[in-house]
């Protein structure tokens, strides 16, 4: 009896037993926190918190085993090393956008305090292979960069396993500062096919071969390297295509080239998720297909879900909520003040470079349609009203000029993250689109007559 009571004690003690990892997340101090939550990426597993309004928040993860992971807070993003039964204290900077400068208080061997000065020695390596530099100099520098980061590593009295993953996020910080080699040598300038295949030598290295290591997912350098590959053969192989084809043909590129099931996953997620948030549905059914029919882990159909839903919410044929806005006189503007007539929206502002390009092409295109029903309005983010009326009396600018103030419901509705942003609304105030064409495409003046044609 007393060997069964003692039994069944070890085994409640046992049970009792807790393995939990906690990760104590602060910002810096004097921090104003905009975020609700932040997450770890572990296992391909997403982890999320709460925070509070200083920045504070905590995280008990039971995991099965230690290993490199990923910490993200809104649109940045760093690697952690999480240890069973172990505490970690972070104190991330928000304008730390790599978190090489992170504090991180963990007692795991030195592991993380590591992994900062590693992110911060790569990217100051890499940055150190100019673009000015001619494209074999260059590459035997980038070259050169890497070995010298790894024989770094190797000093090292870590575990072999530990090195391999080390070495590995060097060598992706280096790759993926190096994507932009070809157009910062040529001082950003736009370029043809031709002279972007002139870079022989980095082409082959880059591109010759995708590097599949499903392994290094735990690293965010790797990730972004898996990104920009994709995105940037697609830009070689599809030069001057639509944007949605360049989209498909890399989706059916990774479907026939990736062959590891959850590399795959996040190729097809990081190809589709990102043009859904910032392009909309609007044609973009095959991709959203595709999505649906090869990813399956929650962490990424989520994310997309979540923004589907949201512009299918505003997807064409959906009424358009009304505004009321301020002219450059102070006088209320609605929508609903022109029912019976199509109204293009321009959302921009006076800081906004690609908003005051498109403004001739918008003038141009409203010259031509006068005395159509066809209305122009463009709607200022300026915060500063004065700069804004300044520029619309200075440049005469035509059209009905707004000013959006602080009510950004309407922005809020159609999900504007990025300006310019141009919208069409129907006669009976049902969207045309919620993403219509830039004017300096030529493609919104089509549509816009189209429109008008069909109107009668």
């Amino acid at each position: 009896m007393k060997v069964l009571v003692l039994f069944i004690a070890m085994v409640c003690a046992i049970a009792c037993t807790t393995t939990e990892t906690i990760l104590d997340f602060n910002l810096v101090e004097g921090s104003i926190n905009k975020l609700d939550s932040a997450y770890v990426i572990f296992q391909e597993q997403a982890y999320r918190f709460p925070l509070d309004a200083q920045g504070k928040g905590t995280l008990k993860m039971n995991i099965k085993e230690d290993g490199f992971a990923i910490l993200v807070y809104g649109k940045l993003s760093t690697n952690i090393y999480l240890k069973q039964g172990n505490t970690l204290k972070v104190i991330w900077d928000k304008e730390d956008w790599r978190g090489g400068k992170m504090q991180v208080v963990s007692d795991d061997g030195g592991i993380n305090e590591y992994i900062r000065l590693n992110i911060e020695k790569s990217f100051k390596k890499a940055t150190e292979c100019s673009f000015t530099l001619e494209e074999d100099s260059f590459m035997d520098k980038v070259e050169q960069t890497i070995r010298e980061l790894s024989a770094g590593i190797d000093s090292t009295n870590f575990a072999p396993e530990i090195k391999d993953i080390l070495k590995a996020s060097s060598k992706y910080e280096v790759l993926y500062w190096i994507y932009k080699y070809p157009r910062f040598h040529n001082f950003g300038k736009r370029m043809s096919q031709e002279e972007y295949l002139a870079f022989k030598r980095f082409n082959e290295y880059m591109f010759d071969k995708f590097e599949a290591h499903p392994e290094y997912l735990c690293l965010t350098a790797y990730r972004e390297y898996a990104v920009n590959w994709f995105y940037e053969l697609m830009q070689l192989r599809c030069f001057g295509e639509p944007y949605i084809l360049k989209k498909e043909k890399a989706c059916q590129y990774i479907l026939e080239h990736v062959k590891n099931a959850e590399l795959r996953e996040y190729a097809l997620a990081e190809t589709i998720t990102p043009y859904i948030k910032s392009y909309g549905i609007e044609g973009a059914e095959n991709i959203i297909e595709c999505f649906r029919t090869n990813v399956k882990n929650p962490m990424y159909v989520n994310l997309f879900e979540s923004y589907y839903t949201i512009w299918k919410q505003i997807s064409p044929g959906s009424f358009a909520c009304d505004f009321r806005y301020s002219d450059v006189d102070g006088k209320q503007v609605r929508l609903s003040d022109f029912k019976g007539k199509y109204v293009f929206i321009d959302i921009w502002a006076t800081w906004c470079k690609p908003c005051c390009y498109e403004i001739p092409f918008i003038q141009e295109i409203e010259h031509r349609l006068a005395g159509k029903d066809v209305v122009f309005v463009s709607i200022s983010t300026d915060k500063d009203t004065d700069v804004w009326r300044k520029k619309v009396k200075e440049e005469n600018m035509g059209g009905i000029q707004l000013n959006i103030g602080k009510d950004r419901s309407f922005t809020n509705y159609f999900y504007v993250t990025s300006i310019p942003r141009f919208i069409i609304i129907d006669p009976e105030q049902k969207i045309v689109t919620a993403h219509a064409p830039k004017p300096s495409s030529g493609e919104l003046e089509k549509l816009l007559n189209k429109l008008l044609e069909k109107q009668g």
